[in-house]
């Protein structure tokens, strides 16, 4: 499975990006958690959608902890914006993860066999 590094490696070589790695990790995903862990911000998710097609799935999931540490989960990048009203809409970037999620029926019940 790959992690931030192979990522983020990977989108500045196929973009042909003058960036740094160091930078790109840093502007990229969120700070402070694990490299396992593909939570992208917003810089991010712009430069993953330049060149890898991104799938959107809204979700009323509450954000608490226990919600995060299931997205946290996710075998591929992700990135969560906060729509008013508690909905969350969630970009995934792979397409086998979305066939995953499509098959479960909504990404709620496929975050829930993530447990």
């Amino acid at each position: 499975m790959m992690n931030r590094l192979d990522y983020t490696q990977h989108i500045i070589n196929e973009a042909g990006l003058d960036i740094c790695l160091h930078q790109a990790l840093k502007d990229w995903w969120y700070p402070n958690l694990r490299p396992a862990i593909l939570r992208l911000k917003l810089p991010g998710l712009r430069e993953f959608k330049r060149i890898a097609p991104s799938y959107e799935f809204r979700s009323t999931l509450e954000l608490t902890g226990a919600t995060y540490k299931l997205l946290n989960k996710l075998p591929t990048p992700y990135f969560i914006e906060r729509k008013p009203g508690y909905v969350i809409d969630i970009s995934i970037f792979s397409t086998k993860t979305v066939t995953i999620i499509n098959l479960y029926g909504s990404i709620e019940k496929y975050l829930n066999t993530l447990e």
